[in-house]
């Protein structure tokens, strides 16, 4: 059995980047950030990639993301986020003094002879992706002599020829992908195979044990997170030192029912406090009905719910800062979800495949939704942004079919991602409170049925303003002008009978004519007071 610590993500830093090369067509291209050079393959993501000059030595840390803030012909500064997914062919061929590097993110492709020859390599974990396989390049390690450990992540493509070859002192291998990945049969030496051990999960033991490659290894063993188990809770001690613990998974699968993770627990007489929820830590639970955590918890790793198919039920603490990535995908029965008064960033993939979603509740610190977050969640029927929403992110609600209304905020003033609402074609709503039309040239934006279909409702006096609007250099026209609708806010009310008393307090409805009882700022609604009705925005 083998007990492992896993890392935590590093969530990027912004900064403002002033050496990089230029295209014709004005895009990125080559991009040197924290002494690493990178090389742009599309509008989002990067490669790492060979150093032109001195090779690459000592300890590296490779981001998730990194941000460049860039101004444009106007004067606005625009920030775009770049997502490291791939180490280029022969990157670090030759980096004999390479002894330690870290991925921080889903790098998820390696190329051919990417670490070749790296001989002072010690321990190489490749990062956790469910997004897609992690894709190792043939000679990719080959000849790291001291790499003795290696970890692979939970999603792994075929291992080539020659992957490890000369990896002599290499004796811990573990993967966490419960299907065994395709091995060549030259992948490892013949000598790796007699002396090292695999680890893996619980539940692929016999999968391994009986898959061609694999089951001639020394051995296979059982990857084991835990450091103890009370009450049927799995607990990993990061650091004796801070009295501090984080619940963790042993095998995928292994709660049910109803969990409630206390504030304290006690083991072999020290008492320690819960202040995370690892990585993977419920993931694959679908028998889990309900789970209740402490307010003693301030971080959640990612996947720690997904697949949770039963989970109908959680209340996350208020000093959860951020959901991390695939949080709570494909959790099929979850129905309803609150923000955490903190809670700022929701991260990719986070409530992918959530079917039964019908609503969620941002809280005031949420300004950002990454790529996917609500993507195929088909019975959620309103998106009314958070107060203090700057970022949608790629995808972000593809797919949401029941999808009919959406309420923007005046912080949303740029619309850049790509097909944040394709698949929606039944959106019938689209409120946006901003006097001058928010950026967004993306045509993908929303599907062709939105535009014939929806009507836009912007502020009165500004539908000229959104039927004109363009962006760039350029003047290139903004998916505004595609729909055949714009209206005013003060446009012509007849769903709301006003009140007749001049003293009447205001009553607030939304656009179908339901009553609001708790109207929110920087939202449009029909308000009635004092013999009149109007839409305005608050």
């Amino acid at each position: 059995m083998k007990n492992f610590t896993s890392k935590s993500l590093l969530c990027g830093i912004a900064l403002t980047i002033t050496g990089f090369t230029a295209s014709s067509q004005g895009l990125l291209k080559t991009l040197f950030y924290d002494g690493v050079y990178y090389e742009q393959t599309d509008e989002l993501r990067v490669k790492l990639v060979a150093s032109p000059g001195e090779k690459y030595s000592g300890t590296l840390s490779i981001p998730n993301f990194f941000n460049i803030t860039t101004v444009d012909a106007e004067g606005t500064p625009m920030v775009t986020s770049y997502f490291v997914t791939e180490v280029a062919e022969g990157a670090f061929e030759g980096c004999d003094a390479l002894t330690s590097i870290t991925f921080n993110g889903a790098t998820v492709k390696f190329g051919k002879n990417a670490f070749k020859g790296c001989t002072r390599l010690r321990k190489f974990d490749f990062p956790t992706s469910f997004a897609a396989d992690t894709e190792i390049g043939e000679s990719a390690f080959e000849g790291c002599e001291s790499l003795g450990e290696i970890t692979f992540g939970n999603r792994v493509a075929a291992i080539p020829a020659k992957a490890f070859a000369g990896c002599t002192d290499l004796t811990d291998i573990t993967i966490a992908d419960p299907e065994p990945p395709t091995l060549a049969a030259d992948a490892f030496d013949a000598a790796t195979v007699k002396q090292a051990v695999v680890y893996v999960p619980k539940s692929a033991m016999g999968a391994y044990k009986a898959a061609d490659g694999w089951k001639g290894f020394k051995a296979i063993d059982v990857i084991s997170e835990y450091s103890f188990k009370k009450d049927g809770v799995y607990y990993l001690i990061d650091d004796m030192n801070s009295k501090k613990c984080k619940v963790t998974l042993d095998g995928y699968g292994s709660y049910s029912g109803e969990v409630t993770i206390p504030e304290y627990v006690t083991h072999e007489g020290v008492t320690y406090t819960v202040a995370e929820i690892g990585k993977d830590a419920f993931r694959g639970s679908a028998e889990l009905t309900k789970v209740t955590l402490p307010e003693s918890v301030y971080n959640l790793g990612i996947n720690a719910f997904q697949g949770c198919s039963s989970l109908e039920s959680i209340t996350l603490p208020d000093a959860v800062g951020s959901l991390p990535d695939e949080l709570f995908r494909d959790c099929t029965s979850l129905k309803t979800f609150k923000c955490p008064a903190t809670l700022g960033a929701i991260r990719q993939n986070v409530f992918r495949g959530c079917t039964s979603l019908e609503s969620i509740e941002f809280g005031p610190e949420v300004y950002i939704i990454g790529a996917y977050a609500f993507a195929d969640c088909v019975s959620l029927k309103k998106f009314v942004a958070p107060e203090k929403m700057q970022f949608i992110g790629d995808f972000a609600f593809q797919n949401c079919t029941a999808l009919e209304e959406i309420i923007s905020v005046p912080g949303w003033s740029y619309w850049y991602a790509k097909g944040s609402f394709a698949g929606c074609d039944n959106i019938r709503y689209i409120t946006i409170p901003l006097q001058e039309p928010p950026r967004c040239p993306n045509e993908n934006m929303f599907t062709q049925e939105v535009y014939d279909n929806a009507t836009l409702i912007v502020p009165e006096g500004s539908v000229e303003a959104y039927r004109a609007s363009v962006h760039g250099d350029n003047n290139t026209p903004d998916v505004w002008q595609r729909f055949q609708h714009i209206v005013g806010a003060e446009a012509g009310i007849e769903a709301i009978a006003p009140s007749t008393e001049e003293t009447a307090t205001a009553l607030f409805y939304n656009l179908q004519g339901v009553r609001v009882d708790n109207p929110v700022k920087g939202q449009l609604y029909i308000r009635s007071q004092g013999g009149r009705a109007a839409k305005v925005i608050l």
